[in-house]
């Protein structure tokens, strides 16, 4: 029997869904950020977003407390979704670096699973 093909678009709709509830619950905050080539009235694009930006952004609350006193902050994620078989462009490698150097976390998704994972640690 043939293997199931999932498509990405239907693994992002499945995490999407999955951060909508874990937001409505009050336990993070997330942006879907793709980027678009948008049509003009006069026929011309405009493109948003930036070169090899994530597919999703997400903003969980965490707290440092070395002694004598804590800190709270959000702590950014940012999940790239891709296919059983999909592969990073070298665009998106390139944001992840330039992510990373500045203190985010960066990780390749493939399920929804990857997503509750990560979120855990």
């Amino acid at each position: 029997m043939a293997k199931l093909k999932i498509k990405e678009s239907d693994i992002q709709r499945v995490i999407l869904d999955y951060l909508q509830v874990q937001e409505n619950m009050g336990k993070l905050m997330f942006q879907r950020s793709n980027s678009l080539n948008v049509a003009t009235k006069d026929g011309h694009y405009i493109k948003t977003g930036k070169k090899g930006s994530p597919d999703i952004l997400v903003w969980v609350r965490e707290i440092f407390c070395p002694p004598d006193y804590c800190v709270e902050y959000a702590k950014t994620i940012a999940l790239e979704v891709k296919s059983e078989t999909g592969e990073q462009t070298s665009g998106q490698a390139e944001w992840q670096k330039q992510f990373e150097k500045f203190g985010g976390s960066y990780f390749l998704v493939r399920n929804l699973e990857d997503v509750i994972k990560i979120l855990k640690e």
